[in-house]
């Protein structure tokens, strides 16, 4: 999706041409939204959620990620990658196993205390194609559009609340040398790679706030150095998520202690995707047939004086 970036007087002015502008002020506590006359309200609302609210989180000085994350027996497992890389069919292979679904596409990540790295959602949410609903046999009662512009749509799953404490992070392999016959490849990313995986990862919207950009990357270097960060490489191929999941449990399992042939690789098999979303969300944030919506919040402190 093309999104535009620009300065609108004291705030920040996010674009999506031919849908909507938003223009957000008060450091994060205020969103404008100005909609073309022709963008439905499931548009609107899509683009209020998933696109302007982690940019607006991460302005507050929230470290945001794009990613997915499911709660299962092995602890909390975030899933990263562009879209398409399969966040969300992953987080729904994983409910119908009985994990709980934090979010699909967008991850607020802090360190806590003695809790050390803990996760919570932007908001509750799944998004899927038809092909992979119909594959995990999920049901499409209840289910609503994400917009008008896909053919993907909202499912309702056993959502967990968060925060919880994250066990490790996997990095979605874009197209490119898949493992060898039905192989999963678990691999693990450290030192710089890890910082980077991070880094491109993350949802901003201060691009040119020096202050606020120096004080995420003391965060994502703080993750970097403590959170377990492995890169799955697997054919694409739906039918092969059950092996996909299990290498992922096996992988979240081990132990920095543990012998380099159980921490460092994990042989299984494969993972397929256009990348499903999840999603249950306010259905009041946006209303057809508005000039505009403001979204407003008490004040919360800036990340560093101004």
């Amino acid at each position: 999706m093309a999104v535009s970036y620009g300065r609108a007087g004291d705030g920040q002015r996010l674009g999506f041409p031919g849908l909507a502008e938003f223009v957000v002020r008060e450091g994060g506590r205020e969103v404008l939204c100005r909609p073309d006359r022709a963008t439905p309200a499931s548009t609107l609302r899509h683009l209020l959620l998933d696109q302007v609210l982690p940019r607006v989180l991460s302005l507050r000085g929230d470290l945001v990620l794009h990613a997915g994350c499911v709660v299962t027996e092995s602890g909390a497992c975030a899933f990263v990658g562009p879209s398409g890389a399969g966040k969300s069919t992953l987080c729904a292979a994983f409910a119908v196993r009985g994990a709980r679904v934090l979010a699909d596409d967008c991850v607020i990540v802090r360190r806590s205390g003695n809790r050390g790295i803990e996760v919570s959602a932007s908001y509750p949410g799944l998004r899927l194609f038809p092909q992979t609903r119909d594959l995990l046999g999920l049901c499409s009662e209840g289910t609503a559009p994400v917009s008008h512009y896909t053919d993907k749509r909202r499912f309702a799953v056993p959502f967990e609340q968060g925060p919880v404490p994250l066990q490790a992070l996997f990095v979605l392999a874009e197209e490119g040398p898949a493992a060898h016959g039905s192989a999963v490849e678990v691999l693990p990313v450290r030192g710089r790679a890890a910082f980077l995986v991070l880094l491109r990862s993350l949802f901003q919207l201060h691009l040119d706030d020096r202050c606020r950009s120096s004080e995420l990357f003391k965060q994502v270097a703080a993750v970097a150095d403590e959170l377990p960060i492995h890169r799955l490489r697997c054919p694409r191929d739906l039918t092969r998520l059950p092996a996909v999941c299990a290498a992922i449990l096996r992988a979240a399992a081990a132990r920095p202690s543990d012998p380099p042939h159980l921490r460092d690789r994990h042989d299984v098999v494969p993972i397929h995707q256009h990348e499903p979303v999840v999603a249950e969300e306010p259905q009041e944030l946006v209303r057809g047939g508005v000039e505009e919506v403001r979204y407003s919040e008490p004040e919360r402190p800036r990340c560093c004086e101004e």
